[in-house]
């Protein structure tokens, strides 16, 4: 890989962790009747519904893990890692049935900014280190 591409997807990446740390933040969940949950809560409490099926928490890992490996110059890994934290990220969308149905008590909830901010920044990532793998490998 060139270093120009090397520094782009740097570039890239190092925007999406801005984009995403700006995300833990803000206000991600509200819970009707109840609080507004920021990003950052989330973060730190979200592996605890985990026993209930809901995996989303899990994108956050490996987004950084992925972005970690954009930063070293490897779209050929970080893409995948990417996009496997893109669809577990968007699993969020069913958290809440997918707790229901295995007998957890979950309010009604409705995404916030830090929830869009936080899902756009790993969207961006993917298609951002996707772009790259293809110019990797157009060069090869």
């Amino acid at each position: 890989m060139s270093l120009a591409n090397t520094t782009r997807l740097r570039v890239g990446a190092v925007t999406c962790l801005v984009a995403w740390g700006f995300s833990l933040l803000l206000p991600a969940v509200n819970v009707v009747a109840g609080p507004e949950l920021s990003g950052g809560r989330l973060l730190r409490e979200g592996w605890r519904i985990v026993d209930y099926g809901v995996v989303a928490w899990f994108a956050n890992p490996l987004f950084l893990a992925s972005c970690l490996l954009g930063l070293w110059g490897r779209p050929q890994l970080a893409t995948p890692l990417a996009a496997i934290a893109l669809l577990l990220a968007l699993t969020s969308f069913a958290a809440v049935s997918i707790a229901r149905a295995a007998g957890a008590s979950v309010p009604d909830i409705s995404w916030m900014p830090g929830f869009y901010l936080w899902l756009a920044s790993l969207f961006a990532w993917c298609v951002w280190a996707a772009l790259h793998l293809r110019r990797h490998i157009a060069v090869q």
